[in-house]
Protein backbone atom coordinates (compact mmCIF):
# COMPACT_ATOMS: atom_id res chain seq x y z
CA UNK A 1 0.00 0.00 0.00
CA UNK A 2 1.57 3.92 -0.74
CA UNK A 3 2.26 6.03 1.72
CA UNK A 4 0.28 8.41 0.42
CA UNK A 5 -2.74 6.80 1.80
CA UNK A 6 -1.63 8.20 5.62
CA UNK A 7 -2.49 11.53 4.14
CA UNK A 8 -6.21 10.52 2.75
CA UNK A 9 -9.45 8.44 3.84
CA UNK A 10 -11.62 6.46 1.77
CA UNK A 11 -15.51 6.56 2.57
CA UNK A 12 -15.57 3.11 0.53
CA UNK A 13 -13.54 1.01 -1.08
CA UNK A 14 -14.95 1.62 -3.85
CA UNK A 15 -15.33 4.77 -4.29
CA UNK A 16 -13.47 6.90 -7.08
CA UNK A 17 -12.40 9.68 -4.99
CA UNK A 18 -10.42 10.33 -1.68
CA UNK A 19 -10.81 12.74 0.88
CA UNK A 20 -8.00 14.60 1.52
CA UNK A 21 -6.78 14.49 5.35
CA UNK A 22 -5.38 18.14 5.36
CA UNK A 23 -7.99 20.45 3.22
CA UNK A 24 -10.93 17.81 3.25
CA UNK A 25 -10.84 18.43 -0.83
CA UNK A 26 -12.65 15.01 -2.49
CA UNK A 27 -9.52 13.89 -5.06
CA UNK A 28 -9.98 11.56 -8.12
CA UNK A 29 -8.56 8.05 -7.66
CA UNK A 30 -8.10 8.15 -12.03
CA UNK A 31 -10.50 5.84 -12.97
CA UNK A 32 -14.43 4.63 -13.14
CA UNK A 33 -14.05 1.28 -11.96
CA UNK A 34 -11.49 -0.38 -9.38
CA UNK A 35 -9.23 -1.80 -12.26
CA UNK A 36 -8.35 2.09 -13.09
CA UNK A 37 -7.93 3.25 -9.45
CA UNK A 38 -4.11 4.23 -8.95
CA UNK A 39 -2.58 6.90 -6.34
CA UNK A 40 -1.00 9.64 -9.05
CA UNK A 41 -3.23 12.42 -8.51
CA UNK A 42 -3.27 12.01 -4.73
CA UNK A 43 0.55 12.60 -4.80
CA UNK A 44 0.03 15.63 -7.62
CA UNK A 45 -2.70 16.77 -4.80
CA UNK A 46 0.00 16.75 -1.52
CA UNK A 47 2.68 18.13 -3.86
CA UNK A 48 0.96 20.95 -5.68
CA UNK A 49 -1.17 21.91 -2.36
CA UNK A 50 0.67 20.48 0.96
CA UNK A 51 4.51 21.03 0.44
CA UNK A 52 4.90 19.51 3.74
CA UNK A 53 3.22 16.64 3.91
CA UNK A 54 4.71 16.04 0.48
CA UNK A 55 8.01 16.22 1.81
CA UNK A 56 6.86 13.53 4.54
CA UNK A 57 5.50 11.37 1.76
CA UNK A 58 8.91 11.55 -0.10
CA UNK A 59 10.83 10.81 2.86
CA UNK A 60 8.55 7.74 3.59
CA UNK A 61 9.20 6.51 0.00
CA UNK A 62 12.67 6.52 -0.49
CA UNK A 63 14.04 3.65 -2.05
CA UNK A 64 16.44 1.81 -0.36
CA UNK A 65 18.50 -0.32 -2.85
CA UNK A 66 20.18 -3.14 -2.16
CA UNK A 67 23.03 -4.44 -4.05
CA UNK A 68 24.47 -8.17 -4.30
CA UNK A 69 27.97 -8.63 -2.70
CA UNK A 70 30.43 -9.05 -5.74
CA UNK A 71 32.02 -12.46 -5.50
CA UNK A 72 35.49 -11.14 -4.68
CA UNK A 73 34.10 -9.07 -1.35
CA UNK A 74 32.43 -12.68 -0.39
CA UNK A 75 36.33 -14.27 -1.08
Amino acid sequence: MSAVWSHFKLETEGCPTATCNVCKLSVSRGGKDRAAFNTTNLIRHLKNKHPAQYSEFTAATQIKTWSQPTLEAML
